[in-house]
C-alpha cells in the first residue's frame, strides 16, 4: 500500500507486460501520427516505383484475337435459330438499280466479289467476310492485305444514321482464291422493332446470288454463305 494523501491509500498492482505494450503503442501513436502517416505515404510511394507495372498487350494478342473469332464462327455454325433463317433467292445478273444507286451514293465499289448488305432501320448490324487466310474484314479490320475492303459501314456509333441502310465489301484486285464466308452480325438495337429483315447480294465476276433474312436478338451473328473463288 502507498499513502499518497492523508486518509488515503492506493494500492499499486503490478500490470502485464501486454498491458504496458499495449498503453506504450496507444501513446506512441497519439503522440507521433504524423509519423506514422508520413511512413504510409512513402511506403505508397516506393511500391509504386519498385513493384507497379503498367498492363502491357500481349505479344500474340492479333493470334488470340482470330483464334477466338474462329471459335465463334464454329459456334455460329452450329447454331440454327428458326426466327433468324435466311433464304437465298433465284440467280440474276445484277442486283436492283436502287441498291446499286445507294452503294454509289455512299461511296461503294465493286470487283471481282462484292458483298453488299441492306436493311431499313435505324438498328446498327455489321457484314463480316472471312478470307481463306482466316482473315476477317469487318468494321474493326476495313482493309485487308489482300485487297479486300469494307468501304461503306453505316449506323456506327458515332456515325451517320439512316433507316435506308447498307454496307459493302469489295476487292480491288483479284482476290486470293479459296473459300470465303459471309457473315450479318446485329451488333446494336437502336428502334424497338423485334425483327429486322435484310438483305445481302454475293456478287462474283458479276454474278449475284440475293440472299434474305431477319436479326431479332442483339449480338447475334448469322451465317449467310460460304463460297469458293474462283468458282
Amino acid at each position: 500500500m502507498k499513502k499518497i494523501a492523508e486518509n488515503t491509500y492506493r494500492k499499486e498492482v503490478k500490470r502485464s507486460w501486454w498491458y504496458r505494450w499495449l498503453r506504450g503503442m496507444n501513446y506512441f501513436a497519439f503522440r507521433y501520427w504524423w509519423l506514422i502517416l508520413l511512413f504510409f505515404v512513402l511506403f505508397l510511394v516506393a511500391w509504386f516505383f519498385l513493384c507497379y507495372e503498367p498492363c502491357t498487350q500481349c505479344e500474340n494478342y492479333n493470334e488470340e484475337k482470330d483464334l477466338i473469332e474462329r471459335t465463334y464462327d464454329a459456334l455460329d455454325d452450329c447454331c440454327n435459330c428458326d426466327d433468324e433463317n435466311f433464304t437465298e433467292n433465284e440467280v440474276s445478273d445484277s442486283i436492283s438499280d436502287a441498291t446499286d444507286h445507294l452503294r454509289d451514293s455512299l461511296g461503294g465499289d465493286t470487283g471481282a466479289i462484292t458483298i453488299t448488305l441492306t436493311w431499313q432501320t435505324y438498328d446498327d448490324l455489321d457484314l463480316h467476310l472471312v478470307e481463306p487466310s482466316g482473315n476477317r474484314i469487318y468494321f474493326d479490320n476495313k482493309v485487308s492485305p489482300s485487297g479486300g475492303a469494307l468501304d461503306v459501314d453505316i449506323n456506327a456509333e458515332g456515325g451517320s444514321m439512316t433507316s435506308n441502310a447498307l454496307e459493302n465489301i469489295y476487292y480491288k484486285g483479284v482476290p486470293p482464291s479459296g473459300q470465303y464466308t459471309v457473315y450479318v452480325h446485329f451488333y446494336e438495337r437502336v428502334t424497338t422493332q423485334s425483327s429486322i429483315p435484310y438483305q445481302v447480294y454475293v456478287t462474283l465476276d458479276g454474278k449475284t446470288r440475293t440472299f434474305s433474312g431477319t436479326h431479332s436478338t442483339k449480338g447475334k451473328m448469322n451465317t449467310i454463305h460460304t463460297f469458293n473463288y474462283p468458282q
